[in-house]
């Protein structure tokens, strides 16, 4: 929880030997800073120490100075890019260097930005050429080159939440919109839209917020999606832009139409006294975070335009900025080659306990290959727990529960942390009439959804136990699956009926129906984001 008036500097970091360019939050609370000295620095926290060096720091491999650093959302990796061309990808658990991906033209990397699931890398720089990247496999592969701004240096590039969108802004002062789906390699592809002199002496920065909107026209079948952009340049303000697409069709799939309306700007935000540097929305998209070379980092609540804090500790510009994913921190970095960590909240300090080992990250992601792990390691059984009378079906974890439910019609919804302690939890007795098939927690809401034979589908508060949604879904035969889409805005059941039913995560509004088996029953469902298209896979 953001304090206006509790904000205090929780640390000041000085271990780079010139001006610190780029620093980073991981989603576990883990920080990384690049430099011009050519080095990228990671950071864990340890309890009554604060932020220290991770035992494999620095990381080497860049010949020039480190232009941006960047935490993978979805994956235990980092990646750092310099103008030397390249954009490494260093491993967090062992601090190898994984891959070094070379920009298509050779020239500087400016600014690096993954896609909010982490399947998709946007590297751009010198030569007005951007690289899209796909995650995926084990491997990063290049999917696209594109000659977008005229051979001007692109300073700002960022992915809309859903994938759908490539922003990218030059130091004239030109923002373009990309659709994902269409690129084509060098100069083929043509913008969704191009806006001119967003900023009168350039773009520094782009940032699409993890929020927006989808509204469905159930009669024409044409969907409308709206996301906000931040922009930050030269000229002292900060811009706060609502950019839409339109798409005929139903799905991630549906093409975009050509004309898209041009990007409208909602709020100019001033206060600096100089050119800012870097701006980043926060997780939660209800804040946004300016770094400026008049030494300051303003915090400016996106909702009213309203300076909330300007954060003042640093000697020289301060370059970059980030929140920590719950927003009670955030970093700055400098010229004066110091890094300072501040407490957002009002209640952290050197004792406090964070999760902050990068190595922890939960991930399916193999980033070193299995001959080279340490076989020293094993398994072990930490908690037998048995507080089901009847088979358990369904086991799900999220960052703070831990949710099992089974043929005893009970949802048991304990507490966990990442050190393997768990709480007592909460037994909800008559989840359901009949036995429950699957559990699962959205990640981003927090809500907990749960099916069962008894033909429904519920949606609930794993706080405090208390059912938030019930009624949505309604089936006339067995629900064995539920799932929310990567993004959270999307929860799809299916069962014995042979349908899948797609529904707005937030209102619970019917999306679509689809005929999805063979007479034997959907068992399993899985909404993924693919590179160009959203599947939905039925099993």
């Amino acid at each position: 929880m953001f304090d206006t008036e509790s904000v205090t500097l929780l640390q000041k970091i000085n271990r780079h030997s010139s001006d610190v360019t780029s620093c980073d939050f991981s989603k576990n609370y883990a920080v990384a800073t690049g430099s011009s000295d050519k080095t990228v620095l990671v950071y864990e926290w340890r309890q009554s120490l604060g932020y220290v060096e991770a035992a494999y720091c620095p990381l080497r491999g860049h010949k020039y100075g480190v232009t941006c650093v960047r935490f993978s959302p979805s994956q235990p990796v980092l990646a750092s890019s310099s103008i030397d061309g390249h954009t490494n990808v260093w491993c967090l658990r062992s601090g190898k260097c994984l891959q070094s991906l070379v920009q298509a033209n050779g020239n500087g990397v400016r600014v690096i930005a993954y896609s909010t699931d982490g399947s998709l890398l946007v590297t751009a720089g010198e030569g007005g050429i951007f690289c899209l990247w796909s995650t995926s496999m084990n491997n990063y592969t290049l999917i696209r080159t594109v000659s977008g701004h005229d051979e001007e240096s692109i300073q700002g590039a960022s992915i809309s939440p859903d994938n759908m969108i490539v922003v990218t802004g030059d130091v004239t002062g030109t923002y373009k919109l990309w659709s994902v789906s269409t690129l084509k390699d060098d100069e083929c592809s043509n913008p969704l839209a191009t806006v001119r002199d967003a900023h009168d002496l350039g773009i520094n920065y782009l940032d699409f917020s993890s929020q927006y909107t989808i509204h469905i026209s159930e009669e024409d079948g044409v969907t409308e999606r709206c996301y906000l952009l931040a922009s930050c340049g030269n000229d002292h303000w900060s811009g706060l832009w609502q950019v839409s697409i339109t798409q005929v069709g139903k799905g991630n799939e549906a093409p975009i139409l050509p004309s898209v309306p041009i990007p409208q700007l909602i709020s100019k935000l001033c206060g600096h006294s100089s050119a800012i540097s870097q701006g980043r929305i926060s997780s939660q998209g209800d804040l946004l975070a300016t770094a400026s070379i008049d030494n300051t980092t303003r915090i400016w609540q996106i909702s009213s335009g309203r300076c909330l804090k300007t954060l003042e500790g640093h000697t020289r510009y301060v370059t970059s900025c980030a929140f920590s994913e719950d927003q009670t921190m955030i970093i700055t970095g400098s010229n004066d080659r110091a890094t300072i960590l501040w407490d957002l909240s009002g209640s952290l300090g050197l004792d406090s306990l964070l999760p902050s080992n990068p190595s922890n990250m939960a991930s399916n992601y193999l980033v070193e290959n299995i001959g080279e792990r340490d076989e020293s390691q094993s398994i072990q059984l930490l908690h037998k727990l048995e507080q089901h009378s009847s088979s358990v079906n369904s086991v799900h974890f999220s960052s703070s529960y831990l949710v099992s439910a089974g043929s005893d019609h009970k949802l048991v919804i304990r507490s966990w942390t990442s050190l393997g302690e768990v709480g007592d939890g909460c037994v909800i007795e008559e989840a359901h009439r009949y036995p429950i098939h699957q559990v699962e927690m959205c990640a981003k809401s927090g809500l907990l959804a749960s099916c069962s034979l008894d033909g429904t589908a519920v949606l609930w508060d794993p706080e405090t136990g208390m059912i938030k949604k019930s009624g949505w879904h309604v089936s006339g035969a067995g629900v064995r699956c539920v799932r929310f889409s990567p993004d959270s805005h999307i929860i799809a059941a299916g069962g014995d009926d042979d349908e899948v039913h797609v529904y707005r995560s937030d209102t619970c509004q019917k999306l679509a129906t689809m005929k999805g088996g063979d007479g034997d029953g959907i068992m399993c469902l899985v909404l993924v984001y693919a590179v160009f298209d959203f599947l939905l896979t039925l099993i």
